[in-house]
């Protein structure tokens, strides 16, 4: 909803330790990285509401899958549709 949405934004930590995330959980939320939360236990569903907050789009998400930069990542996939 947007009033949790708002929440998180305002105060990340207090909006965490709401819902009992642990210290790993939590780090993978101040990095911005959607696989350390899938790591940490995280819902898929719950992980895109994140990634969208976080303002990341696929594109990010699938740099962090592989490794590279958003740029590299980009290349790559302009690279493989030739």
């Amino acid at each position: 909803s947007a009033v949790n949405r708002d929440a998180f934004v305002a105060d990340e930590d207090a909006y965490c330790a709401q819902y009992g995330l642990n210290t790993e959980q939590r780090e993978a939320i101040r990095s911005r990285q959607v696989l350390a939360l899938i790591a940490a236990g995280g819902n898929a569903y719950y992980l895109a509401k994140f990634a969208g907050i976080f303002g990341l789009d696929m594109q990010d998400i699938g740099a962090q899958q592989t490794g590279m930069s958003k740029d590299e990542f980009k290349a790559f996939l302009v690279a493989q549709g030739k």
